[in-house]
C-alpha cells in the first residue's frame, strides 16, 4: 500500500538518508522514537505534505502527489484543527464537500462515521461544546469520511489524559480492523505503539533501527540501544559481549534452590529500593558482583520484602539462560 524508497531529506541539524519502508494493505505500522528522531518528517513526506525530498513514495502504486489529488490520503494530527464557527457535522463534511458527491452519498458517509466513532446525536454541537476526546474523534471522522486508502496519524492522542488516550487507542485499532484500513501511526509512547500496532519501527537520528512485530521486537532487539528504548533495563557487558535480561524474566528469592548452585544462574545482592505498582513489585537490587544495579518486576514475593530491605539482608536474583538476549 505505502512504499517508501531511498527517502532522503536534509535540513539544519538533521538528516534522513535512504529511508525505506513498506506498509502492507490493512496494516497498522507505528514509527516509534524520541522527539527529533525523524518520524514526523517521514509522515509529512509520505503523506504529501512536504514535497522537498529525494527518493520515491507511492501509495497503491501511485506517486504520492497523485494519490493526494485522488483523495487516497488522509491525515490526523495531534491538534484536531476543527473550525470553531461550524458544527460537528459540518466539520466532518468539510473535507469532502468539494468532491463530486451527491447529498445522499455524503449523508450516508457521515452517518457511518458518526456511528463508528460514537458521535451520534452530537451533529449540531460546536467544537467549544466538545471535550478533548470528542474533538479528536471528530478529526478522525473527518478523515474517515473521505474513505482514504491510507490514514496517517501524527501523535493524535498525546495531549489527552491516560484513560481517555487508552480508550481512543482501542477505538482506532477496532476501526482499523473493521475497515481493513492501512495506517501509519507516529508516536513517542512505547505502550501506545505496542498496544495498537501490527509492526513497530524504531527510529533514532533519522534512521530506522529495526522494524518487526511488537513481540519479535521486544524478544529480539538487535542491539542495546533498541533494548533500552523498549524499556529493557538489565543490560550487561562481559568479555566484549553485550547481553540483557528483561525485568519480568527475573525472580528474587531469599533461599537459593539447590539446583541453582549447579547452574550458577543467579546473582547475589541487596535490595536498594522497591515499590508496588498495578499488581507488581518493581525492585532494584545492588549486586555483590561486578554487575550494576539489577531491576526486577515480580508479582508475588514469598518472604518479608520490607525486612530484607531495611536490614540489608542478602537475596538472590534468579534467571534462566534461555531468557538472556545477546547482541
Amino acid at each position: 500500500m505505502l512504499k517508501i524508497t531511498n527517502m532522503t531529506k536534509k535540513y539544519k541539524g538533521f538528516e534522513l538518508i535512504d529511508f525505506n519502508l513498506h506498509v502492507k494493505e490493512g496494516e497498522l505500522v507505528s514509527l516509534l522514537g524520541e522527539s527529533g528522531s525523524g518520524k514526523t518528517t517521514v509522515l509529512r513526506i509520505a503523506s504529501g505534505l512536504n514535497e522537498d525530498f529525494s527518493g520515491n513514495v507511492t501509495v497503491h502504486t501511485k506517486h504520492v502527489e497523485q494519490a493526494l489529488k485522488n483523495g487516497d490520503i488522509a491525515v490526523v494530527f495531534q491538534d484536531s484543527l476543527l473550525l470553531n464557527h461550524i458544527t460537528l457535522k459540518e466539520n466532518i463534511i468539510f473535507g469532502i464537500k468539494f468532491r463530486k458527491l451527491g447529498n445522499t452519498e455524503i449523508e450516508k458517509r457521515v452517518s457511518e462515521v458518526l456511528k463508528i466513532l460514537e458521535l451520534e446525536g452530537m451533529e449540531n454541537k460546536y467544537p467549544k461544546e466538545l471535550s478533548g476526546g470528542q474533538k479528536q474523534r471528530v478529526a478522525i471522522a473527518r478523515a474517515l469520511v473521505a474513505k482514504p486508502r491510507i490514514l496517517f496519524m501524527d501523535e493524535p492522542f498525546s495531549a489527552l489524559d491516560p484513560p481517555l488516550r487508552e480508550r481512543l487507542q482501542l477505538k482506532i485499532k477496532e476501526i482499523q480492523i473493521k475497515l481493513n484500513l492501512t495506517i501509519l501511526f507516529i508516536t513517542h509512547d512505547r505502550d501506545e505503539a505496542f498496544s495498537i500496532s501490527n509492526r513497530i519501527g524504531i527510529m533514532k537520528n533519522g534512521t530506522l533501527l529495526q522494524i518487526d512485530t511488537p513481540k519479535n521486537l521486544y524478544d529480539y532487539p538487535l542491539n542495546s540501544t533498541i533494548a533500552k528504548f523498549l524499556g529493557i533495563e538489565n543490560i550487561f557487558q562481559t568479555n566484549d559481549k553485550e547481553w540483557a535480561i528483561k525485568n519480568e524474566d527475573l525472580r528474587i528469592v531469599h533461599i537459593l534452590p539447590s539446583e541453582k548452585l549447579k547452574n550458577n544462574n543467579y546473582f547475589e545482592g541487596i535490595i536498594s529500593n522497591y515499590s508496588f505498582k498495578s499488581g507488581f513489585y518493581d525492585i532494584s537490587v545492588n549486586c555483590l558482583e561486578s554487575y550494576k544495579q539489577i531491576k526486577v518486576k515480580q508479582n508475588r514475593i514469598e518472604f518479608n520484602l520490607e525486612e530484607y530491605f531495611y536490614k540489608k539482608k542478602i537475596i538472590y536474583v534468579l534467571y534462566r539462560i534461555k531468557d538472556i538476549v545477546f547482541f
